[in-house]
């Protein structure tokens, strides 16, 4: 029964080996031929292109961004040092707030301070007790606190502004 059969498996063996050979050859080649044009370009054109003004002034804008992103958060080096508060509007008065229940934020949270607080171009001055030689200014406006709240910053974002419709409808009542 073997001679029956045609022998095709060494015949079709060969043919493949035989193209995957060429194939190996034609890609080595490629490979060679594309370093040595890689060579040739880089070293007749190795320098570098100058930019026109405007793409390098854009990528120093860009470069300069991305350094600021990078920087951790706080206060710049010389955020104490500074006599005025960016946010300082020339002519203001100096203000002293009298009699008010200060939250520092100390200690976790839970220092209150009775006292009075000045603030001088934008900035505090003082928190507590306030020396008389600070309160020098013949200009200084006075305020009676009364015992209000002063927090640092704190701001509450909760409103319900928006949730009844202007002007008042039927439909516009919202029951939860």
């Amino acid at each position: 029964m073997k001679d029956f059969l045609p022998d095709l498996y060494p015949s079709s063996f060969v043919i493949y080996e035989s193209i995957r050979t060429r194939g190996k050859v034609r890609f080595a080649l490629a490979v060679i031929l594309s370093v040595l044009v890689f060579c040739t370009l880089q070293h007749r054109f190795g320098q570098p292109v100058p930019l026109p003004a405007g793409v390098a002034a854009r990528r120093a804008r860009i470069l300069e961004e991305c350094k600021y992103v990078k920087t951790p958060a706080g206060p710049p080096p010389n955020f104490h040092a500074r006599t005025y508060s960016d946010r300082y509007v020339p002519g203001t008065k100096p203000l002293w707030l009298k009699n008010a229940k200060l939250w520092t934020g100390a200690f976790n949270g839970t220092e209150v301070i009775y006292g009075d607080i000045l603030l001088d171009k934008g900035l505090i001055q003082a928190i507590g007790y306030i020396p008389p030689e600070l309160l020098s200014h013949s200009n200084v406006q006075v305020e009676d606190a009364k015992g209000a709240w002063v927090t640092p910053g704190l701001v509450d974002l909760h409103s319900h502004i928006g949730v009844g419709s202007a002007p008042s409808l039927r439909g516009g009542t919202f029951f939860f």
